[in-house]
């Protein structure tokens, strides 16, 4: 058994629980992992917060998640190191570019003996070309040519993962490529709350604004 945690002092969505995880990966290497997701614009004490955060001690690497306004975004880079990300479905399909962070949606990264891989953007609920939305087909256009991971990083979560509600319906090509590929992690948002569950042989964490993940210990930890 090991113990799944989001705690904190502002997020009222937190909950501690204890289940089984899925299977983990055989001498997986400990990884802290700073989440950031949701924003939309950060408080003034979220951002020193994240400002106090160290590098090599409190996280490893940092994945952005989406919908975090321009302006964060560059507070950010500016702050945090190590940065990679995919975008959400209120930003710019070119905003990772435009701000100078790694945009990892169809790609992979390795990281400390991790692959990683991501998939950008929400369920296209509406008709807008230059927001980060795709369709279903498109998620699984997206999803089918991307290669075996540890860890999928995505804005949106699985079809009617967390809710059937037309517009927060989730991605058919997130189901696919778990269902394929069988990822140890999925790390999503869009949802605004912190949550667990399983889904096939994969552990899957929707994150709300700002959470470290330890590999290692599969403890999460949340920061605002």
């Amino acid at each position: 058994m090991f113990e799944i945690r989001f705690f904190g002092k502002q997020n009222q969505n937190v909950n501690t629980r204890t289940k089984p995880l899925a299977p983990l990966l055989k001498g997986l290497t400990e990884t802290k992992i700073l989440i950031l997701s949701d924003f939309h614009m950060a408080a003034n004490d979220e951002l020193r917060m994240l400002s106090e955060l160290k590098y090599g001690s409190d996280y490893d690497i940092c994945f952005v998640l989406g919908d975090i306004e321009r302006q964060d975004l560059l507070e950010i880079k500016r702050m945090i190191k190590n940065i990679h990300g995919v975008t959400g479905n209120h930003d710019a399909k070119e905003l990772l570019r435009v701000v100078g962070i790694n945009d990892l949606n169809g790609k992979l990264l390795e990281h400390n003996g991790l692959k990683i891989v991501g998939l950008a953007g929400g369920f296209k609920y509406k008709d807008n070309d230059y927001v980060s939305m795709v369709s279903q087909s498109e998620s699984s256009y997206i999803a089918s040519r991307l290669p075996d991971a540890d860890i999928l990083i995505s804005h949106d979560s699985a079809h009617n993962q967390v809710t059937d509600e037309y517009a927060h319906q989730g991605l058919i090509g997130i189901s696919e490529y778990i269902d394929r590929c069988n990822p140890a992690i999925h790390l999503y948002g869009h949802h605004h709350e912190n949550r667990f569950n399983i889904i096939g042989e994969t552990n899957s964490f929707c994150t709300y604004k700002c959470n470290i993940l330890n590999t290692g210990t599969m403890k999460i930890r949340n920061i605002f």
